[in-house]
């Protein structure tokens, strides 16, 4: 599951405004909840659309990773175990 996908339901709220012009003293109401999409609101889901999709293959790739190496660390493990059954048995031929 992407990182992106639990935060569809959250509203949108700007934090960041640019200076106030001086006709407006007071600024946006931040309190204010519209139903209507921001402004660039198509703009706005295709960035978020591109970074979900950036989000799901950085999961695939990580869990293709992990997955090469664990296969390489099993390797490293057999590759242990049979050399202490060599290394065991040659030193039991030495003392028989």
């Amino acid at each position: 599951m992407g990182y992106f996908q639990n935060q569809q339901d959250r509203p949108h709220r700007q934090l960041f405004h640019l200076p106030l012009p001086p006709d407006e003293p007071d600024g946006p109401d931040l309190a204010e909840e519209t139903d209507q999409p921001p402004e660039g609101g198509e703009e706005a889901e295709r960035r978020r659309l591109r970074f979900q999709m950036l989000a799901d293959i950085g999961d695939l790739l990580g869990i293709v990773g992990c997955t090469a190496g664990i296969l390489v660390l099993v390797a490293l493990l057999v590759s242990l175990v049979s050399w202490v059954q060599t290394d065991v048995n040659q030193f039991l031929m030495l003392y028989h």
